[in-house]
């Protein structure tokens, strides 16, 4: 430096700064108040859970409360306080996590804890995935009924029964060759199937679990949806043979699950013709022809009939009427036929016997009036001459 040669003076001057020292947001505490700083928190049913999540954060942070991917609530601020309010089994036991960061957070990334939420509840259906009661399936399907429910604590296996409805009574069902019944690893969801259905297996079900909370029952209705059986024991009614009608009666075969109506199919042995069909509603198991030709055998036989098919035909069986007349009773084989031979008159009336009387003549002593003797022989023995 070169000197100035003048005179040297003495001063000072003074400056100040205000250093912020910035960085990244921390969680420094995650809690649900009343339950002592636990990570899983048992709460109950319709009770309110206030969640804290506190940073140490510069600049302030910005935080998140979630419950799953749900936003419960957010700020801009290093506390943040989330309330669940009226606590409930479907929809608030879930994993709340909290997030939050700054503008220095991108090198450590967005800062995350967790509170699993238990809500304790008995036993109810999810709504998340509602029950199938009412189901139809074919003769030799397959069909699964599946129960989801929330509840804690979750049930154990023994806690679940499945029922059938066997006339007025619920049975158990064991879990044998024609039901499988399975319980899931959580024990919220059951299932029953069976595979290869019969007819037998058709009707009403129904599922029972519990807790320590209370219980949930849910029916379950299995319909068939298939064309009918053939009716069965088609034969001729016992005794209702007549000159010109008989009676059929038969057992009601499997109706599909649906309303069934019975077809009866009648023709001569000897005809030609196409049959004759006669429909029946299936209230009813025995039907009477009539106007049929006497002393003539007929075909007969059935099917069934519903909304999705006709069933198989029954095996053709056959019922011969009887000898006579028509309206004659249904116990005779023919008529009464009368002859007079020599003063005695005889009346074929029945397979019974055949009625003869004698006139007898007047005595010449006293008039008297003319009386008859009753004289019964077997059918073929002839009258007295």
């Amino acid at each position: 430096m070169e000197p100035t040669n003048c005179s040297s003076r003495q001063g000072y001057a003074r400056t100040s700064f205000f250093l912020d020292v910035q960085y990244a947001a921390q969680i420094t505490r995650y809690v649900a108040i009343g339950y002592d700083n636990q990570m899983v928190i048992n709460a109950t049913e319709n009770d309110d859970v206030h969640l804290v999540c506190e940073f140490d954060s510069d600049p302030v942070a910005n935080i998140y409360i979630l419950n799953g991917t749900r936003i419960l609530k957010r700020g801009h601020n290093n506390t943040l306080v989330a309330t669940i309010s009226h606590a409930r089994c479907e929809y608030d036991a879930a994993v709340y996590s909290c997030q939050g960061g700054n503008i220095h957070s991108n090198s450590t990334g967005m800062q995350e804890r967790v509170l699993q939420v238990f809500v304790k509840c008995a036993p109810r259906i999810s709504p998340f995935s509602p029950p199938v009661t009412n189901i139809s399936r074919t003769i030799n399907g397959f069909v699964v009924l599946t129960f989801t429910i929330k509840a804690y604590p979750p049930p154990n296996r023994a806690a679940y029964s499945w029922y059938r409805l066997n006339d007025s009574a619920w049975i158990t069902i064991i879990d044998v060759y024609t039901a499988n019944i399975s319980i899931s690893a959580d024990g919220l969801q059951t299932n029953m199937s069976i595979s290869r259905l019969q007819s037998a297996d058709f009707g009403r079900y129904r599922v029972s679990v519990y807790n320590d909370l209370g219980n949930a029952t849910q029916e379950y209705e299995l319909r068939a949806h298939y064309k009918p059986e053939p009716p069965k024991n088609l034969n001729v009614k016992e005794g209702s043979l007549n000159v010109d009608s008989f009676t059929v009666e038969w057992e009601p075969g499997f109706n599909g699950g649906e309303e069934q109506t019975f077809y009866i199919q009648y023709k001569p042995m000897e005809s030609t013709l196409q049959w004759t069909d006669v429909n029946v509603s299936s209230n009813s198991w025995k039907y009477t022809l009539l106007g049929l030709q006497s002393g003539t055998t007929y075909f007969i036989k059935m099917f069934a009939r519903n909304i999705v098919g006709i069933s198989d035909e029954t095996d053709v069986v056959t019922a011969t009427t009887l000898v006579g007349f028509a309206n004659s009773p249904s116990t005779l084989t023919s008529v009464a036929i009368g002859a007079a031979i020599g003063g005695i008159v005889c009346f074929t009336l029945s397979v019974v016997g055949v009625f003869c009387w004698k006139k007898r003549k007047p005595t010449k002593q006293k008039q008297v009036v003319m009386q008859y003797e009753d004289l019964i022989v077997p059918l073929k023995q002839q009258c007295p001459p």
